[in-house]
């Protein structure tokens, strides 16, 4: 197999990148991004740290160099886009010239319909573009999937995520996963499915508690912009779908801080002057805010859960599915981290193997098997549990 990582030493792309250093022995690994000198180190350090055979290489490019992209994409079997979303569908376009299948982390709701615009030209080309395939979107939209298989009519679907960790984090704020993506979470109108119909509602004006697995137990969720929203309800039509909703889940003082930093000006995208010099709040404050990573060895949960309601014969049903991730102690990666990277990794190589049929542009619960792509999460110890009850 030949692989590309767009981005594959940044925080999530180092993840991917990883996986692939330790599931896919023999592949040829090219990690690509515009700061080549970074692309180097990381990949000597992995391969002072890895095991198994493969070769591994770097590259500079810049994404948003359509011509310089596609020339490096060329060649490979899939490119795994781990930049930031907003480069979605300038990747896909080149992965298109190129002639090369295509795997992303998502891209919240609007992003995902834009993408989905590709599906006729991906099947035109012969070539299949998972988009979405990480924790949330991604392991979600799979278990969804699974859930759905215990019913015959679907009512409704919720989806959330929430995380615990055991030690103490010595920072006044630490960063979860992409700063950009969060802010838009918290500041974009969600969308949810209610009577059928898509709707917008304001940010955080759905507020509910969910209960998780302990250690989690009972967590305060609220609803965000997700991508899941822009397939599942389409996804799930045949069945019948009413409801759904995608609920985010951080603990009370991390949400308080995201708000402080929203009403006080310093996640805007308009200019500002300090001393003659121009600066973009929300840059700033990204920036700033990467700094402050988890010193130490990290021990952390996190789990995936798609609550379901529906019928099954004349029974109604409550299907619940969630999946358990613990902190990666070999490489000391977050589990909320872990499980984000790491399926990205898994579906490139099912792609690269053949496992994947479908062409076009396709979410993660159309073109991934459960049972294979839930296997494939236990080898690296991320747990899958269903319970059904009647109601």
């Amino acid at each position: 197999m030949d692989l590309i990582v767009l981005g594959g030493y940044g925080e999530m792309g180092r993840i991917v990148t990883i996986d692939l250093v330790e599931h896919c022995g023999g592949c040829n690994i090219t990690i690509a991004g515009r700061d080549v000198e970074a692309a180097r180190k990381f990949a000597e350090s992995l391969k002072l740290k890895g095991k198994g055979v493969w070769n591994i290489s770097w590259l500079k490019v810049d994404v948003r160099d359509h011509t310089a992209l596609a020339k490096a994409l060329k060649g490979r079997d899939v490119v795994l886009n781990a930049t930031n979303y907003y480069n979605n569908i300038h990747v896909m376009k080149a992965a298109l010239e190129a002639k090369v299948d295509y795997v992303d982390l998502g891209g919240l709701y609007h992003m995902t319909k834009r993408q989905l615009e590709l599906d006729r030209d991906f099947k035109r080309a012969g070539l299949t573009a998972i988009i979405g395939i990480g924790s949330s979107p991604g392991i979600t939209n799979v278990l969804a999937m699974h859930s759905a298989s215990f019913l015959d009519k679907v009512e409704s679907v919720e989806i959330s995520f929430g995380d615990k960790t055991f030690r103490k984090i010595n920072a006044p704020f630490v960063v979860p996963y992409a700063l950009s993506t969060l802010f838009d979470e918290f500041t974009l109108n969600p969308y949810v499915l209610v009577k059928g119909r898509m709707t917008k509602i304001e940010p955080l004006s759905i507020y509910k508690k969910v209960k998780f697995p302990e250690p989690i137990g009972d967590l305060m969720c609220f609803a965000v912009i997700h991508s899941e929203m822009a397939t599942l309800p389409s996804t799930l039509k045949g069945k019948g779908i009413e409801e759904c909703v995608f609920l985010e889940g951080f603990d009370q003082e991390f949400v308080d801080r995201v708000k402080f930093l929203i009403d006080t000006g310093f996640i805007t995208d308009r200019k500002v002057t300090i001393d003659g010099t121009s600066v973009i709040p929300r840059e700033m404050t990204i920036k700033l805010l990467n700094n402050f990573l988890p010193k130490g060895a990290v021990d952390d949960v996190e789990y995936l859960r798609v609550e379901m309601i529906g019928t099954k014969g004349k029974k109604r049903k409550k299907v619940i599915t969630y999946c358990e991730v613990r902190s990666n102690k070999r490489w000391n990666l977050p589990g909320g981290s872990w499980d984000t990277g790491a399926p990205l990794s898994i579906a490139a190589q099912m792609i690269a193997s053949d496992e994947v049929k479908t062409k076009g542009v396709v979410p993660p619960e159309l073109a991934l098997d459960a049972k294979r792509f839930f296997k494939e999460l236990e080898k690296r110890g991320m747990k899958v549990v269903t319970r059904t009850e009647e109601m």
